[in-house]
């Protein structure tokens, strides 16, 4: 667990989009998950959070790579391309969204 609280430290002070990009507030379409942007000229990060008991799906079309995960206690680098992305139980997601 610390590890992973290591390597969202680590994003935050290393992503220009977390340190100085605006700020875009994203429709899930689903009320218990909650999703916004953070974008700058030279990358662009989403940041999806599930604040149910359950599993959820939030209709967004996501083409990108997992930085973070909270279920996986660690960081990835998955690649992601969907059209609804599914959140498990107090899960939240770091994609970095491509170009």
């Amino acid at each position: 667990m610390l590890s992973f609280f290591k390597e969202l430290i680590h994003y935050r002070k290393n992503s220009p989009a977390l340190l100085t990009g605006s700020y875009k507030p994203m429709e899930s379409g689903n009320e218990h998950v909650f999703v916004f942007g953070r974008e700058c000229a030279s990358e662009k990060l989403l940041a999806a959070i599930n604040f149910s008991d359950s599993e959820e799906i939030a209709a967004l079309s996501v083409d990108g790579t997992l930085l973070c995960n909270t279920h996986r206690g660690k960081c990835g680098g998955e690649k992601i391309q969907t059209t609804q992305l599914k959140l498990k139980p107090y899960e939240g997601l770091i994609i970095r969204l491509n170009q």
